[in-house]
């Protein structure tokens, strides 16, 4: 009998539902899926090795955090964090102080790395970890970097100057307030100066005549005149503005405004100040952006509080009586038990993630937020942890508070609301062995070429998921390298995505952290084919026999392709290793080994269940391969021979492979995959040939 397996796309399941041979996904799913990854295609391919960069100097302990900061495609670093410090790398190398050998580095105020929540805009991050007061980091050049504390006081002078006259001077007994504002050149305006006359009723024909000032023209462009609707009433309406262009003396000028009598607009007023993160209890723990607001939420104080800086102008939290559509907003989140709010999100509107649900901030008919507008709903109670949830096409995913689930979230395409209602679902029941009794300790998506999250688990290892909810590719898998994983960062690389890690490795009894990027996949050149951890590459224009520079890898062993030829077993001594013959282009790092194994060969039409099976040959079906060992679990892995004479180099292949393999009987028929050489392999289908008592 034949059975023929053409996809892989559901990865790795777990036992409790690997025997579910009734579900759809069952022809499509693996027992087990260690260090590879499914293609949304459908075939299997064993994971790309990684670039050694640099050892991350922590200056100060042992914590290490990437995190991903782009201005565009082009332009894109990852920036690494120790305690208040942050070094960068471009290009896989740190950036050092021009015309020295030092490391550029920023001294920050964060004491904890893991607490900090970042929002990227243009060539700056906000920053803020409710401890110290919200910080900007700031991109000036290449080489300049600096890091500073929002300034939210107002940039443009209020006015200096205010005289109010009757065109007539006349006394009288009716009370008149106005305000007057200074705009800057930045178009920013500034807090109100008051000014009050007792004079008798103003007519069309008898103005009161408004002088402001006074500032150079290169500081204030003009003025705005607000009116009270009542003597001492604090409530101003706009009624007009005036350009600040009449001479005052001294280089300096003022702006002159006639009231005949006009009406106050009660829809504009001047903005009135507003500093709420002074305190140290009140320092937000959560940022983001959102319709041209910088958006904070949760201090020590007020956990469930959001808050939301004037419409364009992002370092303002100013407000106005009565308000205005494009005042700041400070708004408490209402919701049964107090949570602190740990995420904030735009999907499909904003989103709000705490520790025990979601909550989505709801809007007017016209989907803005304004202060007259902002609500919020209970949408799910699923809990978030502090991990960063990641952005996965149409999909936001995070990480659970309990249970370690990984939990997506889409916009319910049914659904008919101006709102649109948002649906959870768990992405990881099909798995939940790996994550079981462990924790997701970081995240990152890479988005081209395999569409893969990367999560990074408190035990070392990492689990990846290859998610594509349009053409429902929804599969797990497992990575282990000689060491443990610690973070992981993903940016844009021009037309692919380049992924960063910082992996925790032993050398010499020495415990050290290695910045690390994956390599992009080379499967078609053998002699470029790199599928090493923590490795080098050496091209020569004539053949050598011996690397140096090796000393981050000081007493592994490691291994080596050398023109295409696999050199293993060598251990790295003094810095460098020696060949076993010469060679232009070579290879080193440390060695992992690619495992598959399939599901129990059954059929919910035709159960196999229970009879025993004894598979007597194996049908791959190949993409740009060399290297394979197979067997029928729990006998001995049979390789699949390409060649006579061990040092000869030769093609991958493609195309169908038959492997006879040992033969024996047994219940599951599981077939188990082994590639432990530092070359490509790509499994498109498998097909066992077995019998069945």
């Amino acid at each position: 009998m034949r059975l023929t397996q053409r996809s892989f796309t559901a990865g790795e399941v777990s036992p409790s539902v690997g025997a579910r041979a009734d579900l759809d996904w069952y022809s499509a799913a693996l027992s087990e899926c260690k260090n590879a990854y499914v293609r949304s295609q459908g075939g299997v391919y064993n994971r790309e090795g990684t670039l050694y960069i640099d050892e991350s100097r922590s200056y100060n302990d042992d914590e290490v955090r990437l995190i991903p900061f782009s201005f565009n495609k082009d332009q894109s670093y990852i920036l690494v964090l120790t305690r208040k410090v942050i070094e960068i790398v471009y290009k896989d190398s740190f950036i050092h102080l021009p015309g020295t050998t030092d490391r550029l580095h920023i001294v920050t105020p964060f004491e904890n790395i893991w607490n900090i929540s970042r929002s990227g805009f243009a060539d700056t991050m906000t920053m803020v970890d409710g401890v110290v007061a919200p910080q900007v980091l700031k991109r000036y050049s290449h080489t300049d970097w600096r890091i500073s504390a929002i300034d939210f006081s107002v940039s443009t002078e209020k006015p200096n100057s205010l005289s109010i006259t009757r065109a007539n001077e006349e006394s009288g007994s009716k009370d008149y307030s106005y305000a007057v504002t200074a705009i800057g050149l930045d178009d920013v305006e500034s807090l109100a100066k008051e000014g009050r006359i007792s004079t008798k009723p103003i007519t069309s024909e008898q103005q009161m005549v408004i002088t402001v000032g006074l500032f150079p023209k290169d500081k204030v462009e003009s003025y705005n005149i607000y009116k009270s609707i009542s003597p001492g009433s604090k409530i101003y309406g706009f009624i007009g503005s005036c350009k600040n262009d009449f001479p005052g003396g001294h280089g300096n000028f003022s702006g002159k405004f006639n009231d005949y009598n006009y009406e106050p607009d009660l829809l504009l007023s001047p903005p009135l100040d507003n500093k709420p993160f002074e305190q140290v209890n009140d320092r937000p723990r959560s940022c983001s952006f959102y319709q041209q607001r910088r958006i904070f939420a949760s201090t020590n104080n007020d956990p469930q509080k959001i808050f939301c800086t004037e419409i364009g102008n992002i370092s303002s939290m100013r407000y106005s009586k009565p308000s205005k559509p494009t005042d700041a907003i400070i708004q408490e989140v209402v919701s049964n038990s107090i949570n602190r709010i740990r995420h904030i999100l735009n999907l499909g509107g904003l989103l709000l993630l705490t520790s025990e649900g979601e909550m989505k901030v709801t809007a007017g008919q016209d989907s803005v937020l304004t202060p007259a507008t902002f609500g919020a709903k209970v949408i799910s109670s699923y809990g978030s942890s502090n991990v960063v949830p990641a952005q996965v096409r149409d999909t936001t995913i995070f990480s659970q508070e309990q249970g370690a689930r990984l939990i997506g979230l889409n916009l319910d395409n049914q659904s008919t609301s101006v709102n649109s209602d948002i649906i959870g679902n768990d992405l990881s029941i099909r798995a939940e062995h790996i994550f079981q009794g462990k924790k997701i300790v970081d995240m990152s998506y890479c988005k081209e070429p395999y569409n893969i999250l990367w999560c990074v688990l408190d035990d070392g290892t990492m689990a990846g998921l290859t998610y594509n909810r349009e053409h429902r590719v929804w599969g797990f898998h497992r990575h282990e390298t000689q060491g443990k994983y610690r973070t992981v960062a993903t940016i844009s690389n021009g037309n692919t995505s380049s992924t960063y890690m910082v992996v925790e490795r032993n050398a010499n009894g020495v415990t050290k952290h290695y910045v690390e990027r994956m390599v992009e996949r080379e499967d078609t050149n053998l002699v470029d084919c790199f599928f090493l951890d923590s490795g080098k590459t050496y091209r020569s224009q004539t053949p050598i026999t011996v690397l140096t520079g090796l000393t981050y890898l000081n007493g592994l062993v490691v291994s080596i392709l050398a023109d295409g030829n696999v050199i293993s077993g060598k251990v790295v001594s003094g810095g460098s290793v020696t060949l076993d013959f010469p060679a232009k282009v070579i290879h080193v790092g440390l060695p992992y080994v690619t495992e598959l194994t399939t599901l129990e060969i059954d059929s919910a039409r035709n159960t196999m269940k229970g009879r025993k099976k004894n598979v007597n040959s194996i049908v791959f079906g190949l993409y740009q391969t060399r290297g394979v060992k197979a067997g029928q679990s729990g006998q001995p892995l049979v390789e699949l021979k390409e060649r006579t004479d061990d040092k000869e180099s030769i093609s991958l292949k493609t195309g169908d492979a038959n492997l006879v393999i040992k033969r024996g009987w047994e219940n599951s028929g599981k077939i188990k995959i082994l590639h432990d050489d530092p070359l490509p392999f790509g499994l498109i289908s498998i097909t066992p040939e077995f019998g069945v008592e």
